[in-house]
């Protein structure tokens, strides 16, 4: 007889028929439970092996600074006491001049009244030898009237005087200065080459140095421009040559730095600045665990959306568990951080974790 068949044969009570059929789920869902558990471990396995760590290269640190846009050379321009007075200004308004133009004249009153006297004493002079017939008598007055002369002229070589310009450059001219009032100046000279006046924080300071290039940005256009410093001064900046300070560093001195600019469109005295320098070592710094050696060369894996390629790196020194490199990599670059005892393939699509994590 069949098994089947003694199965029908087998009469079971109710309790024993519903033991039977609980068992029988307890073990469907158990075995599909275990399946499916072997199933999400080999799952997760998968995705924990194509799963790794990000590294981004750092870049260099970046020195605020504020500036103010000065011309290379400015001068205000004075009528000298010796000279009088303001006579007149020959050069106009917001003109550009070059070196040794005329920009204005000046006059003496006194030494120009004492002109005049001079002049009415030779014509008198000249009348009386008219009236004098002896001939030693008109030399006389012939050697007086030569020695008024010789007076007149050199009283006319400082009676009038022009002053000219010391440099190239344009002319602003001083309204006030017409009022003849001295201490005020006739007229501003500046030239059109212009720099940076900067300031920066005692402890950027030593971080900055001569001939080191600088991004200047204009705040008010906001246009750019490479920079070079030329002066690094040592004594700090006091009072009103202190201006806003980007960095706030308040309770810091601050000292003032000279720039140079590669080019002088659109600028103009007075502009405020913003310019940031860089600190920091030639090299990139990156962990030794991202790097892979295969005889004398050494390669990374550089991250590219969620494929990595193989790049070979230029290796200057390893130190402390990383490693400084010259060559293969830049900053912002991401590489895959740790590939010790991993697998990891040229053009291998993988799962990045993690970001700037140095």
């Amino acid at each position: 007889m069949k098994l089947k068949e003694k199965l029908k044969n087998i009469k079971l009570t109710k309790k024993k028929k519903i033991i039977i059929a609980v068992t029988i789920a307890v073990l469907s869902i158990g075995g599909f439970s275990a399946y499916s558990t072997i199933s999400t471990n080999h799952k997760e396995q998968i995705e924990n092996e194509n799963t790794f760590g990000i590294y981004t290269i750092p870049g260099k640190e970046k020195i605020f600074m504020s500036g103010k846009v000065e011309p290379v050379n400015i001068k205000k321009i004075f009528v000298d006491g010796e000279n009088g007075e303001l006579d007149k200004v020959i050069v106009g308004n917001g003109k550009y001049v070059s070196k040794g133009t005329p920009l204005f004249t000046c006059k003496n009153k006194s030494q120009i009244n004492e002109i005049s006297n001079l002049n009415t004493q030779i014509s008198q002079k000249k009348k009386e030898k008219q009236s004098v017939v002896d001939e030693e008598s008109k030399q006389v007055i012939e050697m007086e009237i030569k020695e008024l002369n010789k007076q007149v002229s050199n009283l006319n070589k400082t009676a009038y005087s022009t002053v000219y310009a010391p440099f190239a450059g344009k002319v602003y001219i001083n309204d006030k200065a017409f009022e003849g009032d001295n201490t005020q100046p006739v007229l501003t000279l500046q030239t059109q080459e212009f720099y940076i006046k900067a300031q920066v924080n005692e402890r950027d300071s030593y971080k900055i140095k001569l001939n080191q290039i600088v991004e200047v940005t204009a705040l008010a256009t906001k246009q750019t421009y490479d920079g070079k410093i030329f002066n690094i001064n040592d004594i700090p900046l006091d009072g009103d040559e202190l201006s806003q300070d980007f960095s706030n560093d308040n309770g810091m001195s601050q000292y003032s730095v000279d720039i140079s600019l590669d080019k002088q469109d659109n600028l103009k005295s007075g502009l405020h600045v913003q310019l940031v320098a860089l600190y920091g070592s030639e090299y990139r710094k990156i962990p030794s665990t991202a790097v892979l050696k295969e005889g004398n060369k050494n390669y990374v894996f550089k991250l590219d959306g969620t494929v990595v390629t193989k790049k070979e790196i230029v290796v200057v020194q390893e130190k402390d568990g990383y490693m400084l490199v010259s060559n293969g990599i830049k900053q912002n670059d991401k590489i895959v951080e740790d590939i010790i005892d991993r697998n990891i393939l040229d053009g291998q699509e993988i799962k990045p974790i993690g970001n700037d994590l140095n």
